[in-house]
């Protein structure tokens, strides 16, 4: 029998985890814009380069990406940790939203598209767990969280968020509550 209320209680332990290692990365990023004056830009270059790498190391070893999503013209764009969890090739992502559409199970295409529409239109922010096949077929369950960027004018512009890969163990009926 699945303990749901553990399993639950440990997914949100490993986003904490991940949320720390977000803050460390920042933490770093400061230091290194402390430490810029009197230095070569080469050495500087290097060290973000350095941050970026370890960013996309944490990013993996949780099974999570970035994305970011521009409202009007429908482009989206995702980080190098994306394509597996999606279990894409990223020679062919379009880099358009109907690519994520096009990933997902029918079912859950309709409803996170609804959710999608719901975040922008109340500029809210956008949680949602959807189903989506790996390559051999298998189901997989993807967390998804993002937020509306406004313009200066209060209008929404784009969306950006992360999408974690969920373990088999965790059931999406607690999450889409």
């Amino acid at each position: 029998m699945n303990d749901l209320p553990g399993e639950l209680a440990s997914f949100k332990k490993t986003t904490s985890s991940l949320k720390k290692e977000i803050n460390k990365l920042k933490e770093a990023t400061s230091r290194i814009k402390l430490k810029t004056e009197g230095r070569d830009l080469f050495s500087v270059a290097s060290e973000l380069d350095q941050i970026s790498k370890i960013k996309e190391e944490c990013l993996e070893i949780a099974n999570a990406g970035f994305w970011c999503w521009w409202i009007e013209t429908g482009k989206l764009w995702w980080s190098d940790t994306m394509y597996p969890i999606f279990d894409v090739d990223p020679d062919s992502f379009s880099g358009k939203i109907s690519f994520w559409h096009e990933c997902l199970d029918k079912e859950s295409a309709e409803k996170a598209e609804k959710h999608l529409q719901k975040a922008v239109k109340d500029k809210s922010q956008f949680v949602y767990c959807f189903k989506t096949r790996d390559n051999a077929g298998n189901s997989r369950e993807i967390f998804a969280s993002g937020r509306v960027i406004c313009d200066k004018d209060d209008n929404p512009i784009r969306m950006v968020g992360v999408n974690m890969l969920i373990p088999k163990p965790f059931n999406l009926v607690l999450i889409n509550k």
